[in-house]
């Protein structure tokens, strides 16, 4: 009788071992989510990436392998697949290719390791774009925004006065002859700067010209540049103790609306011209009369703004106006 019992219980366990095995063993189709990156070898004179400048797609791939190995897949899974240029299929030629994404996955060594099978991928293709790299000379400058704050300084002296502009050909294309590399200058560098004293201030980083900042593959070479500047002296100051403030709006929009501003900031007190001698003198005999404006758009008339930013038009160079207002009181209606 025990020796009946145990083997049966001998019989039912090698039976449960070989179903675990099997079921091991047995191949399942199932569907994963996945990321493919797209890499271009760093010193390749070519751009990879998709038709739309992205290297980052999802995909979902339909993978057929064991129960023992799923696990180890789907870890595998979590970080992106690389596919990279040159490799294997993937073209390295300038052209716009369709790859079939389940033949060039088949070809991952990752997965094949793994002994995963590849049924089908969604997407199954991926337009991609192969460009060549090309190099171009640009001339290097301030921004206009920074060489009107420094209206006071002498021209500067860049050095070196030209870099080298590395990118793909397609955007090359946008690249215009006017264009050039801008320096990327603190203005806190500049008021830290002494009067009347010439500096150079060194490894001043560059950036591409705006229509092209989002270019793949973009390289500047030199990355950066010196830059030398004499400060002036800071000149005379005079203080104003009024400056009336108009508004300007479009001629058409006058007969349409009631615009006032504040009683209170009709006039602006104690404004400072700082500049040149010369120019100083101009604005303190009132032969360069100085005001302040207040610009309204139809927009702003009609959504009722009741409060904007003042300006100083027509300031010379090399003229500096200081006020404590930033901004004045309106009041908008329609007539």
């Amino acid at each position: 009788m025990w020796q009946t019992i145990k083997n049966l219980l001998i019989t039912t366990f090698v039976a449960a071992f070989v179903w675990v095995f099997a079921e091991s063993e047995t191949l399942r189709e199932q569907k994963m989510p996945a990321r493919l990156t797209l890499v271009t070898p760093a010193n390749a004179r070519y751009s990879f990436v998709t038709n739309t400048d992205l290297r980052d797609v999802a995909v979902d791939i339909w993978i057929e392998t064991n129960s023992a190995r799923l696990e180890n897949v789907e870890r595998r899974l979590r970080s992106p697949l690389e596919v990279v240029s040159g490799s294997g299929i993937v073209p390295i030629i300038p052209g716009t290719y369709s790859l079939d994404l389940a033949e060039i996955l088949r070809d991952d060594p990752d997965l094949a390791t793994l002994g995963v099978s590849i049924r089908r991928v969604e997407p199954a293709t991926l337009n991609v774009l192969v460009d060549e790299l090309e190099t171009r000379e640009v001339s290097v400058r301030l921004p206009s925004e920074v060489t009107t704050t420094l209206g006071t300084f002498a021209v500067p002296t860049i050095s070196p006065p030209t870099v080298k502009i590395t990118m793909p050909s397609r955007d090359m294309a946008r690249l215009a002859p006017k264009d050039a590399a801008m320096i990327a200058l603190p203005i806190d560098l500049i008021d830290r700067m002494a009067g009347g004293k010439t500096e150079t201030l060194r490894g001043l980083s560059l950036r591409p010209p705006f229509d092209i900042k989002d270019a793949d593959k973009l390289r500047i070479e030199p990355a950066t540049v010196d830059v030398t500047l004499t400060k002036p002296s800071r000149g005379t100051e005079l203080v104003l103790a009024q400056v009336p403030v108009y508004v300007r709006v479009e001629p058409d929009q006058l007969p349409r609306w009631n615009i006032q501003i504040a009683a209170s900031d009709q006039f602006l007190t104690n404004v400072r011209v700082i500049g040149p001698e010369d120019l100083v003198e101009q604005v303190r005999n009132r032969t360069l009369p100085i005001t302040a404006l207040v610009s309204l758009s139809v927009t702003d008339l009609e959504r009722g703004i009741t409060a904007q930013t003042i300006e100083f038009p027509n300031v010379p160079a090399g003229l500096k106006i200081e006020s404590t207002t930033k901004s004045v009181r309106v009041n908008v209606t329609r007539r």
